[in-house]
């Protein structure tokens, strides 16, 4: 497989203040087997407009309602004709014209899954941190935990098998990695190169993460996993710790204390070549 098809699948919905970085990165990519492939929702401010302008680019798309992300990417999913599938957010960008070729040579030994690195880009500071994929890399330590969904590169026979699980509304990605991860006949393949500017709010409303936790939690039953025990022990603490836990809480110090830390101490200023970065200011 020395020039492997590569389908690049994005979902969208009403975003047509910021599709266009991500439509002119692929684009502009200097891998040539690449088949682009938009699923829209049915737009309805402009979204569809961008893409028609891009569509040049676009091998397949569609605008009509759906029933939910992951119906969504299903649907993507299921027009696509690649050896391999990368689907990437609306908000991201992939990183520079050679990010696709750049990976491409780690593919010559056939993995199932090839998990690269990304940048979790902060938009309000313009700053980012790599996401790394080590935790996951050794399955004796692994205690959960997604690597970057934006920046794999998954056999596409693998979400025939596994396709996203529609009842779930946040996680189902996740589902689909931890389902990847423990079938013994899926070499996953791990490498540290950068792929994907994956734009993020901050670490989302603490509703949100309430909800991604439960989402998580029934994940864990549904494939009998172990890591939920994790979060059980943190229900247990003492009585002490949980009080002061929580007025940390109350008063943001713990959420200030890590955003501070990957921001400023793991992270760095956003800087990239790409033609049109809203995070450096450039529309054409």
């Amino acid at each position: 497989m020395n020039h492997p098809k590569i389908s690049i699948v994005t979902v969208v919905y009403n975003r047509v203040d910021k599709i266009e970085q991500l439509l002119s990165s692929v684009m502009e990519q200097t891998y040539s087997n690449i088949e682009f492939i938009v699923v829209d929702g049915g737009s309805n401010d402009g979204t569809v407009d961008i893409i028609k302008k891009y569509e040049s680019a676009i091998a397949k798309w569609i605008s009509e309602p759906d029933e939910g992300i992951y119906n969504a990417m299903n649907k993507g999913v299921a027009m696509a004709t690649g050896d391999y599938v990368e689907i990437i957010g609306s908000d991201d960008a992939l990183v520079g014209k050679n990010a696709i070729e750049n990976i491409v040579p780690e593919l010559a030994d056939y993995p199932d899954i090839l998990s690269c690195t990304e940048y979790i880009v902060y938009p309000k500071e313009k700053r980012q941190r790599i996401m790394s994929n080590k935790h996951a890399r050794d399955k004796s330590t692994y205690k959960g935990g997604m690597v970057g969904h934006a920046a794999m590169f998954a056999k596409r026979e693998l979400f025939t098998k596994y396709p996203f699980d529609e009842k779930y509304k946040i996680v189902s990605d996740y589902k689909f990695f931890l389902q990847c991860y423990f079938d013994k006949d899926v070499y996953i393949k791990y490498i540290d190169t950068p792929v994907v500017y994956f734009e993020t709010d901050g670490g989302g409303a603490s509703t949100d993460k309430v909800a991604s936790w439960k989402e998580d939690s029934l994940v864990y039953k549904e494939l009998d996993l172990p890591f939920d025990n994790e979060r059980r022990e943190k229900l247990n603490r003492p009585f002490y710790k949980k009080i002061i836990i929580k007025f940390m809480d109350m008063l943001s110090i713990t959420e200030y204390m890590r955003y501070i830390k990957l921001l400023y101490l793991k992270g760095e200023k956003h800087n990239c070549k790409n033609r049109i970065c809203r995070w450096c200011g450039r529309n054409e």
